[in-house]
């Protein structure tokens, strides 16, 4: 509900605003697009309650492979993750850049710059999540480098 609610506002003000992406004149729209997702609205706080009762129930759920194999790997790893996340977010936002242009000017028009940030969030979340959990089981010194 939380997401939607935040997806919902961004993209309304995206559409509504009528200067293309990214922005060249004044960053007053810029603000008005991240109204929706500051720190302290309703529509984080859900889904910050919606993640955690998701987890809750698969650390409830002990047993469950998806719980035991992704999650609570990623968790231990997650201090690792947010060190080396800069590593590979430039590379992944240069990739999407040539692959699929920049702004309306690029191969998917007006929807070109939300796909670019979807696809470099969700791959170097991946990519990130996969190799801090690979650097934490190094013997000995794994624990030290991740977290």
């Amino acid at each position: 509900m939380g997401f939607v609610a935040i997806v919902r506002g961004l993209l309304s003000r995206f559409s509504n605003s009528g200067d293309g992406f990214p922005l060249t004149g004044d960053l007053a729209i810029a603000v008005a697009w991240e109204t929706p997702i500051t720190y302290c609205s309703l529509p984080v706080v859900l889904t910050a309650v919606g993640l955690m009762l998701v987890f809750m129930q698969g650390r409830q759920n002990g047993e469950s492979p998806f719980y035991r194999h992704i999650i609570l790997p990623l968790s231990q790893a997650g201090y690792g993750m947010y060190l080396i996340h800069m590593l590979v977010l430039a590379q992944f936002s240069a990739l999407y850049r040539n692959w699929l242009g920049l702004g309306a000017e690029g191969l998917l028009g007006y929807w070109t710059t939300p796909v670019e940030i979807l696809a470099i969030a969700l791959s170097s979340f991946v990519v990130v999540g996969a190799l801090a959990v690979a650097l934490q089981r190094i013997p000995k010194v794994g624990k030290y480098l991740m977290g």
